[in-house]
């Protein structure tokens, strides 16, 4: 892939985690308490940094805007993620293995993906644990919100649910 899918994919996985955490809540499926964190994070605090992700067409680039909250960073790396712990085997065998929404039981692309962000990593904030957002469909709405501010993507949320 030589440049970046359309947003479109990536709010559509977005929305899919925000219906996994209102199932969760209202306890239809398990809580997920230690979703993947494969995805790398890079800040990019020099122009050495920034040369490097712009030399680097076969990634996708999840932009996770200035001085993002660890909480919000996890959540975005769960999302880059793409859902590939499906398919491990011992994800198949497990009870729960066949159950999740549609969208997770769907298959994914399997793109690699980086997340990047300016600043610095807020640590004195109340979203500080980073996974603050398990089960928690409120603040997966917010970060989605967040999301599409960072990117100027708000336009493509109804072609992504």
């Amino acid at each position: 892939i030589e440049r970046p899918l359309e947003v479109t994919y990536w709010l559509m996985l977005m929305v899919a985690s925000h219906y996994h955490e209102v199932l969760v809540q209202r306890r239809r499926l398990p809580k997920n308490p230690n979703p993947p964190d494969r995805v790398p994070v890079i800040c990019i605090d020099s122009f050495v940094s920034l040369s490097a992700m712009l030399f680097a067409p076969e990634r996708q680039v999840l932009f996770a805007g200035m001085n993002p909250t660890p909480s919000y960073l996890r959540w975005l790396q769960s999302i880059g993620d793409q859902h590939s712990g499906r398919k491990a085997e011992s994800h198949r065998r497990s009870p729960h293995g066949s159950e999740g929404t549609v969208f997770e039981r769907n298959e994914f692309l399997d793109l690699s993906v980086v997340i990047v962000y300016y600043g610095r990593i807020q640590q004195k904030v109340k979203e500080s644990m980073p996974l603050m957002w398990v089960g928690n469909p409120v603040l997966v709405k917010t970060y989605l919100a967040k999301y599409m501010g960072d990117n100027r993507c708000a336009a493509q949320l109804e072609a992504a649910v």
